[in-house]
């Protein structure tokens, strides 16, 4: 079992005011606390009531922490090389397999800050092609697709020269900040979507794919939160959703491997399992909302569900 910090940490007392920065060790426990964003932790419990409501400065300082991790992470000739080894290879060894799968884990982690604490609650188009892509080369070489490997290799090797890294420095630096207003409203958003699926004795392959992306955006919020000012309930929530990333990604890989074979499988309507379905539902009210009305504006995840459903289906797009 993984234990939460005992109490409670102000996040002014630990961000360097001179160069803005958090201490490394933040960037540290938040990518321990990413590494188990799908585990399930049977001794996490839900917290009463989830606060809805964040202040301008709190929102600054968790798109602030990501930022830092992302680019403690990014590491662009460290990634071009293993691209290199794609092509050459079409494999990697396990070193380098670890190596990848961290420097994915921060693109998602931050590609989900630009969604949370944006204004627009969008992704940037060229960090979401490099974390797409990240995530189409996993998928690729650990289940033996060699040419899917060399096909997504050099198109990484292509978005790792100059004039795209370019504009993914340039769009991931101009953001502006989400309003406290509009932070709300997508939670709203996040558990009218949760809500929509279990609406029916049973969900679609695309509803699915919608709604396990707003769990794991979710994750990603507490994940960030409970580093920047930790306390029991944050843990606690961030445990719980981890649970339901965890039980949805393995769901959903076994949907992948299945439309393989048969590609109208992913679409045909299916029973959501009890153990999913009961997690979620006992999630929601937690948040205190009434979702009557459904998403009144889909987050960006809606309006590229259907493309990414098409795409290689791979778990933690």
């Amino acid at each position: 079992m993984h234990h939460p910090p005992a109490a409670h940490v102000d996040r002014l007392n630990i961000l360097d005011v001179k160069t803005g920065r958090f201490p490394q060790d933040r960037c540290d426990a938040l990518f321990a606390a990413i590494l188990i964003d799908d585990e399930v932790d049977e001794d996490a419990r839900l917290p009463g009531d989830v606060r809805l409501d964040y202040t301008r400065e709190e929102l600054d300082a968790c798109f602030q922490l990501c930022r830092q991790l992302w680019r403690s992470g990014f590491d662009r000739g460290h990634l071009a090389a293993i691209s290199e080894k794609l092509i050459r290879r079409r494999d990697l060894e396990d070193a380098d397999r670890l190596q990848f799968k961290h420097m994915r884990a921060k693109f998602k982690h931050f590609r989900y800050a630009h969604a949370l604490y944006g204004r627009a609650h969008r992704y940037p188009r060229l960090l979401d092609r490099i974390t797409i892509t990240m995530g189409h080369l996993q998928d690729a070489y650990r289940n033996g697709r060699r040419q899917v490997v060399l096909r997504e290799a050099l198109l990484l090797r292509l978005l790792l020269t100059r004039p795209p890294l370019h504009l993914l420095y340039a769009e991931t630096e101009a953001i502006d900040l989400a309003t406290p207003q509009s932070f709300r409203s997508l939670l709203e958003q996040d558990v009218a979507t949760m809500t929509a699926m279990l609406a029916g004795d049973k969900t679609t392959g695309r509803r699915f794919h919608l709604t396990r992306k707003v769990i794991g955006r979710q994750v990603s919020f507490w994940d960030t939160l409970r580093t920047i000012s930790p306390s029991a309930d944050r843990y606690d929530m961030s445990r719980s959703l981890s649970a339901i990333n965890g039980l949805m990604g393995d769901l959903h890989d076994r949907m992948v491997e299945r439309r393989a074979l048969d590609p109208a499988t992913y679409d045909a309507a299916f029973a959501l399992p009890d153990e999913i379905r009961s997690r979620i539902a006992a999630l929601i009210p937690a948040y205190a909302i009434n979702t009557a009305g459904s998403e009144k504006r889909m987050p960006q995840d809606a309006q590229t569900a259907d493309e990414t459903t098409r795409s290689a289906g791979l778990r933690g797009l």
